[in-house]
């Protein structure tokens, strides 16, 4: 063996740490990989300046770490190791890698420095060293594992065994929480069992309370372990990265737990400080238990009940999508009909009305005894913009009635067309309404009403028998009617001037 050629470059000096936001400094194994990426380049020009043909080429590294790069992907390295690998992998795709002891490492001479007498009378930098004369003895180290660049910064190269905590297929594998918590409980329990020297230490029998409380609570832990990885290691650093907000901590059972300001409040410790707890299978099938076992709660009960023991992350989207899943709440959910023409298109105020009756109401009549008598309450209400008329009715006669749409009709002019109950919703209820019943179902009420609204072309129509829901908005209308006179009134009775007053300012407030 004799020297050919040579190359050196002075390496760059380590950048200062926070000398510019987001650079890496220069480190001595960034440097080896240029000094391999030098060699690449050196060695490509001098065979291809030589023109022969050689039959093997093989070059020399004295860093293991360089070698362990060479030997990955260049995808899976970071972007300034992954660049110089491909470049060194283009140019050397034919040759072969080998591993150089430092000590005879000639490179060292040029990049170390030397004097010019000990450099003209080194055997080492001219004929190389005695160990690779003969390429038979060498040994290569074929597998080396690369860790990390901070690694490599040591004087030897350790093999780091990875250990991962592979995920228990049994959490997956079940759709219910409590028969997946009965597996684990039998499963400790035969732990336990097998582990008990003396056969009367053995547990037989049904499950108990702390079994299944032990259960839980192992499952919770394995679920924290496989969502949490990396934030279980930060806390135990005494640091927390991703749930910061939460003010997380270990409790004495090594569980994740969210903090907060109850610490002084006699409350159990669990509802003080919850069980965290990711999105996950296991988080699913728990929250679909506890809608169960609360008789198919809606989302904002079922938050509440969740939120006792445990604090899911996005807990509301969790709950939802559990929500959505369920049979039997998908079988009631009850699709609402389209709204009629008259209640989404604009019109004149009016031009359709409903009609109900609220009350009775007892008013007093007379001028030195006076008696209590029952009122009702008339409400016109208009289909598209909710305006209400209300009108003072003394009694459930026909008669009333259209004096009341009289002065209805010639305050707020004639309607298109007045829709009403239905005769038959009214039957088999209380009293007061089974009065109205006989007032809608009277044959000379209906005749008297026909005649009025035909000969002034307006149309009365009823709703479907026993559907009340579709005079809701008359129905909405008479509640907060009602509501203004429970507070107004209370147990008093006015008279039929004063009462009749009162509505009228209820109407101004309703309508304002």
């Amino acid at each position: 063996m004799h020297l050919l050629s040579s190359k050196t470059r002075v390496a760059p000096l380590p950048k200062k740490l926070g000398s510019k936001r987001g650079s890496k400094p220069f480190t001595i194994p960034r440097a080896e990989l240029c000094g391999a990426l030098l060699l690449a380049k050196l060695v490509t020009t001098v065979i291809e300046s030589m023109k022969l043909q050689l039959n093997a080429v093989t070059l020399w590294c004295d860093s293991q770490i360089v070698l362990c790069r060479l030997n990955k992907s260049p995808a899976n390295l970071e972007v300034f190791v992954g660049n110089k690998v491909r470049e060194i992998n283009q140019l050397t795709a034919h040759y072969k890698w080998q591993y150089i002891h430092t000590k005879e490492n000639p490179a060292d001479l040029a990049s170390r420095g030397v004097n010019e007498s000990e450099l003209m009378k080194s055997a080492l930098w001219w004929h190389s060293p005695s160990t690779i004369q003969n390429t038979s003895d060498i040994n290569s180290q074929s597998e080396l594992v690369y860790t990390s660049e901070e690694e490599g910064l040591r004087d030897s190269v350790h093999a780091n065994v990875s250990l991962q905590d592979c995920p228990i297929e049994l959490l997956t594998r079940y759709r219910d929480f409590r028969k997946l918590q009965r597996v684990f409980a039998y499963a400790i329990r035969f732990i336990n069992n097998s582990r008990a020297k003396d056969k009367a230490q053995r547990v037989l029998g049904s499950l108990t309370v702390a079994e299944l409380r032990q259960a839980t609570q192992n499952i919770i832990a394995q679920t924290q372990k496989e969502g949490f990885s990396d934030e279980l290691k930060l806390l135990r650093r005494g640091r927390a990265k991703m749930l910061l907000p939460l003010a997380p901590f270990i409790d004495q059972h090594g569980m994740l737990r969210v903090g907060g300001r109850l610490r002084h409040a006699r409350i159990p410790f669990g509802k003080k400080h919850q069980l965290l707890l990711p999105r996950s299978h296991v988080t699913k099938i728990l929250i679909m238990s506890l809608h169960k076992e609360h008789l198919h709660v809606g989302p904002q009960a079922l938050l509440s009940i969740v939120r006792q023991r445990y604090w899911t992350v996005r807990a509301k989207s969790v709950i939802r999508q559990v929500i959505k899943k369920c049979v039997q709440c998908f079988r009631i959910v009850q699709f609402m009909g389209e709204l009629p023409a008259f209640r989404v298109n604009p019109s004149l105020p009016f031009s359709t009305t409903g009609v109900d009756y609220a009350g009775p109401f007892f008013i007093r009549q007379g001028v030195r005894r006076m008696a209590k008598v029952k009122a009702y309450v008339a409400l016109f209400i208009c289909m598209s913009t909710k305006a209400i008329h209300l009108e003072l009715v003394s009694d459930l006669t026909s008669e009333a009635f259209l004096a009341a749409l009289q002065r209805f009709v010639g305050r707020r002019g004639y309607p298109e067309q007045i829709l009403s109950d239905n005769a038959t919703n009214f039957r088999g209820a209380q009293s007061q309404l089974h009065e109205l019943y006989l007032l809608f179902s009277s044959q000379q009420a209906n005749d008297a009403i026909n005649h009025f609204c035909t000969a002034r072309e307006i149309q009365w129509s009823f709703i479907p028998p026993r559907s009340p829901n579709f005079g809701g908005i008359w129905e909405a209308g008479v509640k907060a009617a009602k509501s203004h006179l429970k507070i107004i009134l209370r147990d008093a009775s006015l008279k039929y001037e004063e009462m009749n007053t009162v509505l009228v300012q209820i109407e101004a407030v309703l309508n304002s």
